[in-house]
C-alpha cells in the first residue's frame, strides 16, 4: 500500500533542482578552465577527441555497481581517462567527452531522464573542478609537479563525483547518515589513490611509447571485469541467502499476520524498495495488504488498479517506469510512486493475486529485468510455502475477522465510529446533492445506571438501546455505536428534515420502552441531535459535528430532540470571527453606548436612562446585544466589557450634568463583576475621576446573578450602597427567587421583565404584574415595567399602580447625541424628577 502521506509534488521536483544546480556548477568550473588558458604536457602525438570520447564511454560501461546501505553506487574507470585528457592539455576535448560519454552511457543503459541529466552534470562538474585544480597547481607542466597535479586531478574528480552522489541520496531519501559519509570517505581514499597511480603509470608509459598506455589499460579492464563478475556472484549469493532466510522464517510461523509481515518485509529487503504489497483475490472482492512505515500490517478491501488488473488479465509480470503508458502512469501518480514492478502470485487453485513493489531505492534507480526475475522467484517461493499448509486460507479468515472487528463494536455488534465515517463518506460520494441526515443519540443518565447497578447492567442497557435503535432505523439507514452511551444514525434514502425528525421521535419512543435490568424496571430517555445536508453541512464530517452540537443542545434544554441551528453553534466561522473582533473592540473602546429613557407613568416626567452597549461590526453590521454579550461571557471578556460600559456611562453622565441635565444613568453590571476584588476601588475611581454624584448612578444586576449566592451578593451590594450608588434588580420574574428573598437586598428598584409586560392585556400576565407591584410596594421598592410598546399597556400599568415605565412606546434606545436632544425636549415639556425611594 502507498504511504499514508505520499510525497508532495515539490519533493519529486528536488532531483531536478539538484540537476540544475550541478549544471550551473559545471558551467562555472569549465568557464574558469577555458578562461585560464592553461598549457599542459606538450606532446605531438595527441589522442584524437573521438578516441577520448569513446574511451570515456567505454570506461563508464565497465563500471562496478556496489550496494551501499540500501543505495547503489557506481565506481568506474572513466575518472582515469578524463584525468588523462586533462594531462594531454586538451580541455575542449575533455569537456566534449565529459558531456557526450555520459549521455551515450545513459542511453545505452536506458537510464531514467533525471538520472541521465544528473550523470552528465555530475561528470562535467567534477571534470571542470579537476581542470581548475590542475591548471593552478604549480609545476604541472613538467617534472614531478606534473604527477602531483595529475594525482590531484584524479582525486578532485572522485571527490566531486562522490559528493554529488551523496547529495543526490540526501535529496532523494531525505537523510545521509554519518556512517554513510565515513564509509564513502574510506572507499574514496582508496579509489582516488588507485586512480591517481594508474593515471601516472599510463601517462609515463605513453611518454615512452604511444602504445605503452595499452598495457595498464588492459590490466584495468581485466580487473574491472573480474570485479563485476565477483559483484554478480555476491548479489546472487545474497539473494539466495535472503530467499533461504525467508523460507526458514516462514516455516516456523503459525500466525497468519506474521506470515504476511515476514513476506512483505522480505520483499522490500530483497528488491531494495520502499513499498511492498500483496493483492489477494477473494470471492467477489480483493484484499490489498502492505506494511505501514512503523512495520505494522495494514489492509483494505479495494478494486485492483490498472497495474494489478493488467497482471491478473495477462498472467505475467508488468514493469512500469515513467509515464510512457498513460494508463499505468496514472496508476503510479495515484500511488505517488516513481516506478513499480508487479508479478503474478499463484495459489493452490491458480492465480491467487499480485505481488507489487514500488519506489526502487537509489537516486534515479529503477527496476530492471534482473529485479523482475528475482521477484518472480520470490513469489514462487512464498506461494509454495503458503500452499504447503492451510496458512493462506487462515490468513484470509484472520484478516477478514480482524477487518470485521476493526469496524464493529464488540459489545453491541453495531458498526463503530470508523465504519460510520466510511459509510457516511460513501453516502456523500453517491448522493450527488441529495439530502443526507445524521442523528446523534445520547442515553440520559447512563453514568448513574452504571454506577448504581454495575457495569453488567450498564452493558445490558447499551445492548438493549442498540437493538432498539437499529430495529427502528431498519433498512432506511445505518445505526452505529460511537463509544460510551453515544450512538449515531445516518439516513440517506434520500431524507428531509421532517423525516429525520420523525425518525428521531420513533427512536426516542423505542428507547423509552420499559427495560428490566437487575430486577428493576428502567425507563430510558435519550437526547437526539439532527443535522441534514446540504443546509446543515456539505460534508460527512461537518454533518457529524453539527449533529453532535444539536444533541448537546437537546440535553441542555431538556427538549429531547433538536435540529442544528447555526446561531447556537459555538464554533461557526461567524462566531469565531466575532469573538476575536469583540476583544479588539473592547480593548480599543470602539463599542458605542445607546440610551433608553425611563419615565414616571403618571406624569411622563423623565427619571433616568439605561445605558445599553451597541456594536456595529465592519463586516456583519449591527450585532444583536444578546449575541455579543453571550460571546463576551463565553470568552471571558465580560468583565472588560462591563468596565468599558461603565467608563463611557460615567463620562456621559458628566457631560449631561455640564448641560444641566440631571437624569440618572443605569448601567448593567455582570454577575462575574461581583466577584471582582477590584470592583469597589474601580467604582470609586470612576466617581472621583468624572466628578459624578454617586446617587445619580444606578447599578443594575439581573435577578439570577443576585440570587445565585445571596450571602455573597448581599455583602458586595452593601458596599456598593455604602459608596452612595443606587441598586436595581433587572429582569425580575425570570429566575427562581421571590420578593421575600429579595427583601434582603437593599435595591431601590425592581424591573419587571418584558416577557410579562408584552401581551399582558390578552393573558394572565396582568395578574402577575399586579401582584409584583403590590408586594414590591410593601417592601418600599419602585417598580419599573420593561417592554411597554403601546398606549393600552401604558394605561393598564397606570391602573395597576406601576411606578415607572421603559419601552418603545416611550422611546427606543438612542445614540448619545440623539438622546441628548430627546432629553432636553422631554425636560422642556414635562420637567424632570429626581428618583425617590418611595413611589
Amino acid at each position: 500500500m502507498a504511504d499514508p502521506q505520499p510525497r508532495a509534488p515539490d519533493v519529486r521536483l528536488r532531483p531536478w533542482v539538484l540537476c540544475v544546480a550541478m549544471t550551473a556548477l559545471a558551467s562555472a568550473a569549465w568557464t574558469g578552465v577555458l578562461v585560464a588558458g592553461r598549457s599542459g604536457l606538450a606532446h605531438h602525438d595527441v589522442v584524437p577527441w573521438v578516441l577520448l570520447v569513446l574511451a570515456v564511454w567505454g570506461a563508464s560501461l565497465l563500471d562496478v555497481r556496489l550496494r551501499f546501505r540500501q543505495q547503489t553506487l557506481f565506481l568506474g574507470a572513466d575518472t582515469v581517462v578524463l584525468a588523462l585528457g586533462l594531462a594531454l592539455d586538451r580541455p575542449l576535448i575533455v569537456l566534449v567527452a565529459a558531456v557526450v560519454a555520459p549521455v551515450a552511457s545513459s542511453a545505452w543503459r536506458r537510464s531514467a531522464p533525471v538520472q541521465a541529466v544528473f550523470n552528465v552534470a555530475n561528470v562535467a562538474a567534477a571534470t571542470g573542478a579537476a581542470g581548475l585544480a590542475y591548471a593552478f597547481l604549480p609545476g604541472h607542466a613538467g617534472g614531478a609537479g606534473r604527477w602531483l597535479a595529475l594525482g590531484v586531478a584524479c582525486l578532485v574528480i572522485d571527490v566531486v563525483t562522490s559528493a554529488g552522489v551523496l547529495v543526490a541520496v540526501r535529496v532523494n531519501r531525505g537523510r545521509v547518515g554519518r556512517p554513510q559519509v565515513l564509509d564513502s570517505a574510506a572507499s574514496l581514499s582508496l579509489s582516488a589513490s588507485a586512480n591517481a597511480a594508474f593515471a601516472i603509470v599510463t601517462i609515463s608509459a605513453m611518454a615512452v611509447s604511444r602504445w605503452g598506455g595499452l598495457i595498464p589499460v588492459l590490466l584495468v579492464v581485466g580487473a574491472v571485469l573480474l570485479l563485476r563478475r565477483q559483484r554478480d556472484l555476491e548479489t546472487k549469493f545474497a539473494n539466495l541467502e535472503l530467499l533461504y532466510r525467508f523460507s526458514h522464517a516462514i516455516a516456523g510461523v503459525t500466525e497468519a499476520t506474521d506470515v504476511l509481515t515476514t513476506t512483505l518485509g522480505s520483499m522490500k529487503e530483497l528488491l531494495a524498495c520502499e513499498h511492498a504489497e500483496l493483492l489477494l483475490a477473494e470471492t467477489g472482492a480483493f484484499l490489498r495488504l502492505g506494511l505501514h512505515p512503523t512495520g505494522a500490517l495494514v489492509h483494505q478491501r479495494v478494486e485492483p488498479d490498472e497495474i494489478e488488473r493488467r497482471v491478473l488479465d495477462a498472467g505475467e509480470a508488468v514493469m512500469v517506469e515513467g509515464r510512457a503508458d498513460a494508463v499505468l502512469g496514472a496508476a503510479l501518480d495515484r500511488r505517488a510512486w516513481r516506478d513499480a514492478l508487479a508479478v503474478p502470485f499463484q495459489g493452490a487453485d491458480g492465480l491467487a493475486g499480485v505481488m507489487t513493489v514500488g519506489q526502487k531505492l537509489g537516486f534515479g534507480s529503477c527496476f530492471g529485468p534482473a529485479d523482475r526475475r528475482l521477484l518472480e522467484t520470490f513469489a514462487s517461493h512464498s506461494s509454495v510455502a503458503l500452499r504447503g499448509s492451510d496458512l493462506l486460507q487462515r490468513l484470509r479468515d484472520e484478516v477478514a475477522a480482524r477487518s470485521y472487528d476493526a469496524l464493529h463494536d464488540a459489545l453491541t455488534g453495531l458498526g463503530n465510529r470508523t465504519l460510520f465515517r466510511q459509510h457516511l463518506k460513501l453516502l456523500f460520494d453517491e448522493a450527488h446533492g441529495a439530502p443526507v441526515a445524521v442523528l446523534m443519540v445520547d442515553i440520559d443518565n447512563f453514568r448513574e445506571i452504571n454506577d448504581t447497578l454495575g457495569h453488567h447492567a450498564g452493558d445490558d442497557v447499551l445492548r438493549a438501546a442498540a437493538e432498539r435503535i437499529s430495529g427502528t432505523v431498519g433498512a432506511s439507514g445505518m445505526a452505529c455505536r460511537l463509544g460510551g452511551d453515544e450512538f449515531a444514525v445516518v439516513l440517506g434514502d434520500p431524507t428531509s428534515g421532517d423525516e429525520a425528525t420523525a425518525m428521531a421521535t420513533a427512536i426516542r419512543e423505542a428507547v423509552a420502552e420499559p427495560l428490566l435490568a437487575e430486577s428493576m424496571n428502567l425507563e430510558l430517555q435519550c437526547a437526539i441531535g439532527i443535522a441534514v445536508s446540504p443546509e446543515d453541512g456539505g460534508s460527512g464530517e461537518g454533518l457529524l459535528r453539527r449533529a453532535d452540537i444539536a444533541m448537546f443542545g437537546a440535553k441542555a434544554t431538556k427538549s429531547g430532540i433538536e435540529r442544528y441551528e447555526p446561531g447556537r453553534d459555538p464554533n461557526t466561522t461567524r462566531r469565531l470571527r466575532l469573538t476575536s473582533d469583540l476583544r479588539k473592540a473592547i480593548s480599543s473602546a470602539t463599542l458605542e453606548l445607546w440610551y433608553q429613557p425611563k419615565a414616571e407613568l403618571a406624569t411622563r416626567r423623565v427619571v433616568g436612562v439605561e445605558a445599553l452597549a451597541r456594536w456595529r461590526h465592519p463586516r456583519y453590521g449591527a450585532v444583536p446585544p444578546d449575541e455579543f454579550i453571550a460571546l463576551a461571557e463565553q470568552s471571558g471578556s465580560i468583565s472588560a466589557l462591563t468596565w468599558v460600559v461603565l467608563e463611557k456611562a460615567f463620562a456621559q453622565k458628566r457631560a449631561w450634568e455640564d448641560q444641566g441635565l440631571t437624569v440618572d444613568v443605569s448601567v448593567n453590571v455582570s454577575a462575574r463583576s461581583l466577584l471582582d476584588v477590584d470592583l469597589l476601588p474601580r467604582l470609586k475611581s470612576l466617581l472621583d475621576r468624572h466628578r459624578v454624584a454617586p446617587s445619580g448612578i444606578v447599578v443594575e444586576l439581573t435577578e439570577s446573578s443576585v440570587m445565585a449566592d445571596v450571602e455573597r451578593a448581599e455583602a458586595v451590594l452593601d458596599q456598593i450602597l455604602a459608596l452612595g450608588l443606587q441598586l436595581s434588580v433587572d429582569d425580575f420574574g425570570t429566575g427562581y427567587s421571590s420578593l421575600s428573598r429579595l427583601s434582603r437586598i437593599s435595591a431601590s428598584e425592581i424591573k419587571i421583565d418584558k416577557s410579562f409586560v408584552t401581551g399582558m392585556l390578552c393573558s394572565n400576565n396582568a395578574a402577575i404584574v399586579a401582584t409584583t407591584v403590590e408586594l414590591a410596594h410593601e417592601l418600599d421598592k419602585i417598580v419599573t415595567a420593561e417592554g411597554v410598546e403601546d398606549r393600552a399597556t401604558w394605561d393598564r400599568l397606570v391602573e395597576l399602580g406601576c411606578d415607572w415605565v421603559q419601552g418603545y412606546y416611550l422611546s427606543r434606545p438612542m445614540p448619545a447625541g440623539v438622546a441628548t436632544t430627546w432629553l432636553l425636549e422631554a425636560v422642556r415639556r414635562h420637567g424632570t424628577r429626581q428618583p425617590a425611594t418611595n413611589p
